[in-house]
């Protein structure tokens, strides 16, 4: 014998065996707890800035333009340049009723989007202008950079690509100007400051490339010179290789020291003295290559957004003409609605208004008065008016001659007696008049 409670227990039914909404109920019961451990996993990742300066600058993310902002003032407006708008044109119209108050406020606002069309217009042509700008100087920042990083592998080149800028120019004048403080200060060039400077004048430091320039070679021996050490080893290795173009004649007149140390600082002066003359011809030149480069680019190149400038500066000036126009009215409005109690007033004190000197409707004829004129009596007939009438209107007296009388025989025409009278004036409707 079994002790204790029986318990009867059944099989857990296959999920074929479960009724539509058992299968439903399980299913929602899955969804809501992968939902839950997705908001876990949505929840521990960061949940944007929650200061209020972090939230000021996130909600200008998608900020582009600016041009259809709901705010009244932008970041970049000044809230009393706004607030004169306004202030302007309530001054000036004076608008007393709220529909006119309404329609200048539209008035300002629309004068805010078109000067945010023209502003968004031209600060897209000035970041495209300073992008070519930028390009253009940085374009021969980099020839110029290349132009001296060859300036030891082939001087002659690089002197070249040099004397084609301004900016080049400018870098030969201040290598120069270096080396002159140091002779001047020094003396005489250190055997690498020496190779530098003859290098700017587009010779490599050899003999080969001496013996082919007259003033390498000459900077070359008057440096030696300069020397406080000995160099006659060096001086004679020169005097066997010099150029054509220089006798020993000249070789004896640079042999002091000082005759030596003048004539390089006559040479560098006179290399300085081109270069400033050359630099402002190569400024010209270049502010033409300037203006062709950054001029194209002061209409807008996207299609798209020149477009959208076109069409809010079209809309915001189509609004405001439709709202001034509407102010106008208004306007005119109020100031009939202003003349209207003084018109009632002075309506008042006048008295109510004679039967003449009422108003006639428009359209109807104005009476004409006549001071002698007295109404005819309906009893009696009235005369016709003859006034306007042919003469014939006075033939009764005549008609009656006419027919009593018989027209005398004529001997032209015998028989005019006996024709009847069919042309006889017939007598005039109405009562004969009196005379």
């Amino acid at each position: 014998m079994v002790e204790g409670p029986i318990f009867f227990t059944r099989a857990a039914p296959s999920i074929g065996r479960l009724s539509p909404w058992q299968v439903r109920l399980i299913t929602m019961k899955s969804n809501d707890s992968r939902r839950a451990q997705q908001a876990r996993i949505n929840g521990s990742l960061g949940r944007g800035p929650t200061s209020v300066r972090g939230r000021m600058i996130s909600r200008r993310n998608g900020l582009t333009h600016g041009c259809r902002s709901k705010h009244l003032i932008m970041d970049d407006e000044s809230p009393e340049e706004i607030a004169n708008i306004y202030s302007s044109w309530h001054d000036f119209y004076k608008p007393k009723s709220p529909a006119a108050r309404h329609y200048a406020d539209l008035c300002c606002q629309y004068l805010i989007w078109n000067e945010r069309a023209y502003r968004a217009h031209d600060s897209i042509v000035q970041g495209q202008t300073d992008c070519a700008a930028e390009a253009f100087a940085r374009s021969r920042q980099e020839h110029v950079a290349g132009c001296l990083d060859l300036l030891a592998d082939d001087p002659a080149a690089a002197v070249e690509g040099l004397l084609t800028t301004s900016l080049g120019c400018a870098e030969l004048a201040e290598r120069f100007q270096r080396s002159r403080t140091q002779l001047l200060s020094q003396g005489f060039w250190r055997p690498g400051m020496c190779g530098q400077t003859i290098r700017l004048t587009g010779v490599v430091p050899t003999m080969e490339g001496l013996q082919g320039n007259t003033d390498a070679y000459l900077m070359m021996y008057c440096n030696l010179q300069c020397q406080p050490e000995g160099t006659g080893a060096e001086l004679e290795a020169l005097g066997k290789n010099r150029p054509p173009g220089v006798s020993e004649a000249d070789l004896a007149d640079l042999a002091s020291p000082p005759a030596a140390r003048a004539w390089l600082v006559g040479l560098l002066e006179r290399r300085l003295a081109e270069l400033e003359a050359a630099a402002p011809v190569l400024r010209d030149r270049e502010a033409v290559e300037y203006t062709q480069v950054v001029a194209p680019n002061l209409i807008v190149t996207d299609d798209r957004e020149f477009q959208k400038c076109l069409r809010y500066r079209a809309d915001s000036t189509a609004g405001f003409l439709r709202a001034h126009k509407r102010l106008e009215e208004t306007l005119k409005l109020d100031q009939e609605a202003d003349r209207e109690p003084v018109r009632q007033e002075a309506a008042e004190r006048a008295g109510p208004a004679p039967e003449a000197a009422k108003a006639i409707p428009a359209g109807e004829p104005k009476p004409t008065v006549m001071p002698d004129a007295q109404p005819a009596q309906p009893s009696e007939p009235v005369p016709a008016d003859t006034s306007a009438c042919p003469p014939v209107c006075f033939a009764p007296f005549f008609v009656s001659r006419v027919r009593d009388s018989k027209p005398e025989p004529r001997p032209d025409r015998p028989d005019v007696g006996d024709r009847p009278a069919a042309h006889a004036p017939q007598p005039a409707h109405g009562p004969p008049r009196e005379h």
